[in-house]
């Protein structure tokens, strides 16, 4: 255990790519990738803001990390499916945690039958497992939402920066904290209903080649 700690102390101050799957390892057996003890999802207005701030192009494919029950996924495919979009958009969502996966594909399964979602326009999937698992994460992604809390967008930063590496252009956006060490290109606030007088950010960041 202590070994596995001076080694995680390292790869914060250090550039971890190339030790990334030692790393991963023993910061798995440490349990330290959890979900937050209080889960809190993204507001609809929250939503609302990121789809006017991105607007999508023919076979991008947007990741949600840590989807919960696929909200934002939901939203943002809904409105692709009826705003007349050409081409094919790819969504996918990854949910560490099995109950809310669950109800994440039942909520899209619904929206399907529902007619809400256009499936020769847009796709829905949902992969419940860690998303820090592979180096090779995000591969095919254009477009990366993520509401971490910051000691995960320090650890998921270097899987972005090579995602990047396969692709001209990768769009990140964080809710409520920035990703760390990085400028973003542009900032938003966002009022949400339920706290009244409040608003809070979104990052928009660019990683390109």
């Amino acid at each position: 255990r202590a070994q596995a700690l001076g080694f995680f102390r390292f790869c914060m101050d250090n550039d971890i790519r190339p030790h990334y799957e030692r790393f991963l390892k023993l910061f798995l057996a440490l349990k330290m990738i959890a979900p937050r003890k209080k889960l809190w999802s993204t507001p609809k207005e929250v939503v609302k803001e990121l789809i006017e701030w991105i607007p999508l192009k023919e076979n991008e494919v947007i990741y949600d990390v840590g989807c919960g029950d696929a909200r934002v996924l939901l939203e943002w495919a809904e409105n692709v499916s009826t705003s007349g979009h050409n081409g094919s958009i790819k969504f996918i969502g990854t949910e560490i945690d099995e109950s809310r996966a669950k109800k994440a594909e039942e909520n899209i399964k619904r929206a399907f039958q529902e007619g809400r979602l256009d499936p020769s326009i847009v796709s829905v999937e949902i992969h419940c497992k860690n998303a820090l698992e592979s180096s090779n994460q995000f591969h095919d992604a254009t477009v990366i939402f993520l509401y971490l809390i910051p000691r995960g967008l320090r650890i998921i930063k270097p899987l972005l920066v090579e995602a990047a590496k396969s692709k001209p252009l990768l769009q990140v956006v964080t809710y409520m904290s920035p990703l760390p060490d990085t400028p973003c290109i542009a900032q938003k606030n966002c009022e949400v209903p339920h706290q009244p007088g409040s608003a809070w950010p979104l990052f928009l960041y660019h990683f390109e080649k």
